[in-house]
């Protein structure tokens, strides 16, 4: 089916720095991302680089899988599955269980994120914008979690040899981590209570 921004206007979820995502309006475990044409290069860059990882067989055990190319005149947008709790409710953000979870559920949140970048390290996934907007923390089973990373993979270099060389990427990863976690994660977990 072909698509209006303005009849996907109802369906809006939320809005990033380039890109609008809207749930689904025919599908109820899928959301629709778009991008203006002019300003689609993340968009086109991350479709490309989540097709090779398709291809590679990587497991989207910490993705959320990428469906069919959705036509919107003026846009590009792609269909990718929405990331729910067990009990059906959507899944909500690193930076809601970094500042509003219990800190029984917090205290999980360092063995959750670890899981995340053993996966990202196991198969040289290369991340182009790792922050706390890009992931989501997805409750499993009840007091269960796993991050899922659904925006922010692949590479803004120029020249992306971490895309082709694992070495490179998990390199790389190595500097990306011991930032986010450094500068992002843990100032937040080891805030005071008070603090909060």
């Amino acid at each position: 089916m072909i698509y209006t921004f303005d009849s996907l206007h109802p369906y809006l979820i939320g809005r990033g720095a380039e890109r609008w995502c809207f749930q689904h309006p025919e599908k109820a475990d899928m959301v629709i991302k778009l991008s203006p044409e002019n300003a689609a290069r993340q968009t086109k860059r991350e479709l490309a680089y989540l097709g090779a990882l398709r291809k590679r067989g990587v497991p989207f055990s910490h993705l959320p899988k990428v469906g069919s190319v959705v036509r919107v005149p003026g846009y590009v947008g792609f269909e990718e599955e929405q990331v729910r709790d067990f009990d059906g409710k959507p899944s909500r953000g690193l930076w809601w269980y970094l500042e509003k979870a219990d800190d029984s559920i917090k205290q999980k949140l360092p063995a959750v994120l670890e899981e995340l970048r053993v996966y990202f390290h196991r198969h040289a996934v290369v991340l182009c914008d790792l922050n706390v907007s890009n992931i989501l923390v997805q409750e499993t089973r009840k007091g269960e979690y796993r991050a899922m990373m659904i925006d922010g993979t692949g590479t803004t270099d120029f020249i992306p040899l971490c895309r082709y060389v694992p070495l490179l990427a998990r390199m790389k990863l190595k500097r990306q981590w011991a930032r986010f976690m450094k500068n992002t994660v843990l100032p937040q977990l080891e805030k005071e209570p008070s603090e909060k």
